[in-house]
């Protein structure tokens, strides 16, 4: 649970130690999205371009005389335009009171009624050792969550000033260009062929093939493609790959994709955008710490970091919106 006093940091009375074996989340901690970007780049200016896109005329077939070719045709100019995304701030700050680290053995048990407490199988067990470290841990799990549910489905905010934030702009909200509506109806094959086919339509390149979906649409996944051998002690399937026409896409699920979505990525067109600070140490190569200056009784520090996401471009990606949910 997180600390919702509103007190700002942490103290044996608002965060108390539990016993347990260990300690664990409910909540999202995979990070399917940014386990697969292509690479990391470091850029010097909260905004960037992803791409630099041109387009032809339309197709037709030359009618040009010998007569005419004696004369230079007029030139065509072939403009090209940028899109563009930004680094958006994500900040968090570690606050543990002296009077909290001094009692690692302090322990909290589960109340079972109005009665008395429950026996906990694990007796002055805190798995908790570190308090500061534990607390730094699930602040930068924090900051990665928020980072893959932006990079997903953030919308796009340019700042105008220091009181307005910028804000990427997420794939799956950019997926205007290719985008197929289910119009209610449960996923199917049929839905997912013509998507790829308006794709390569549009000029995907098709490099390195992601599906991101719900946990529901990859059972329905597995069911619209799965073949179950006869077999008479294992049963069950669980399609992970699938072979298309346009290249082998890999299936995988996350609670970040919203309900009623499906996302076509080539991740070989997805990099994690850095913005550095510099002299600021990072931790994992991306997230900035610094211990804070003590104004009373705690260890303070906060973890810092400018970041993005670069898709290349909305005609690389494709989506499936309004899925039966």
């Amino acid at each position: 649970m997180a600390n919702d006093t509103g007190t700002g940091y942490v103290t044996n009375w608002n965060v108390p130690n539990v016993t347990a074996p260990a300690i664990f989340t409910a909540d999202a901690v995979n990070f399917p999205f940014l386990a697969r970007v292509n690479a990391r780049m470091s850029v010097n200016n909260d905004e960037f371009a992803m791409s630099g896109r041109y387009a032809h005329e339309a197709i037709a077939q030359p009618a040009i005389t010998e007569a005419a070719s004696v004369t230079a045709p007029t030139a065509i100019a072939f403009e090209r335009s940028n899109e563009l995304n930004v680094t958006q701030i994500f900040h968090e700050s570690v606050n543990v009171t002296y009077s909290k680290l001094s009692n690692a053995a302090k322990l909290r048990f589960v109340e079972i009624s109005t009665s008395g407490y429950a026996t906990s199988a694990y007796p002055n067990s805190n798995p908790v050792a570190d308090e500061v470290a534990f607390q730094k841990k699930v602040a930068i799990e924090h900051i990665y969550r928020d980072y893959e549910y932006s990079a997903l489905i953030g919308t796009y905010q340019k700042a105008t000033s220091a009181a307005v934030a910028n804000k990427m702009c997420g794939i799956l909200t950019a997926c205007t260009v290719n985008t197929v509506s289910a119009s209610s109806a449960a996923f199917t094959k049929a839905m997912l062929d013509e998507l790829l086919l308006e794709m390569a339509g549009n000029g995907a390149q098709f490099g390195r093939n992601v599906i991101f979906c719900t946990a529901a649409d990859k059972q329905r996944i597995s069911t619209e493609y799965g073949f179950v051998p006869p077999d008479r002690n294992v049963g069950g399937l669980s399609i992970d790959r699938i072979q298309t026409d346009f290249g082998v896409f890999e299936v995988v699920w996350s609670r970040f994709v919203p309900a009623g979505y499906m996302l076509v990525a080539d991740m070989s067109k997805v990099n994690l955008v850095i913005q550095p600070v510099p002299g600021l140490a990072t931790i994992d190569g991306i997230i900035g710490y610094e211990e804070l200056s003590k104004t009373g009784a705690s260890e303070k520090g906060q973890l810092y970091a400018q970041l993005g996401v670069d898709y290349g471009s909305a005609y690389f990606h494709g989506s499936l919106t309004s899925l039966a949910t």
